[in-house]
């Protein structure tokens, strides 16, 4: 029964987050034109009129940017599930959540915060880019939670909407 609830998950919850995460990609594209043609031109380095493999997305940072601010920019899950805490903890603002409280996380607030994003409050891959347009991660990038119970479908979400928004773009 666990098996089939998970396989049930995966499919479905992870479809409706993975389609809505590409119609955001859409609305940025047209209203970044400037993106659209900056991703196209890597695609079209990378992999030319050939056929999109595995092995292509190591060498498309960019993408990956795009990808990533994607889902930071759009935050399709504003907040994670609710949780019981286990044990009491004290915040550094001085309040205690304590233990047999429920809680929720706010994805929404860690994907915004001034201090962690170049642009917290603009669709900008540069969030993603060092200065030599390498692509490097945030911690704060949390669009599938953290922890335990961070989303089992993660890896195949990566990996979709990647193949996805390249063929999107290249076509």
């Amino acid at each position: 029964d666990s098996l089939v609830a998970v396989i049930h998950e995966l499919f479905f919850a992870g479809t409706e987050t993975t389609s809505a995460t590409i119609q955001w990609f859409l609305v940025f594209m047209v209203l970044y034109p400037d993106i659209q043609q900056k991703l196209f031109r890597e695609i079209h380095a990378v992999i030319g009129d050939g056929k999109l493999t595995l092995n292509h997305f190591k060498d498309m940072d960019y993408l990956q940017a795009v990808q990533f601010e994607t889902q930071r920019f759009g935050c399709i899950a504003p907040s994670s599930g609710p949780h019981i805490m286990l044990e009491t903890v004290q915040l550094s603002s001085g309040a205690k959540v304590r233990k047999g409280q429920m809680s929720m996380g706010s994805i929404y607030w860690a994907m915004r915060q001034e201090d962690m994003w170049m642009k917290p409050h603009q669709f900008c891959p540069e969030n993603f880019l060092d200065e030599n347009g390498k692509f490097v991660s945030n911690e704060a990038f949390i669009p599938y939670g953290l922890g335990p119970r961070v989303c089992a479908g993660q890896n195949l979400a990566d990996m979709e909407l990647k193949v996805a928004m390249c063929e999107i773009i290249r076509k």
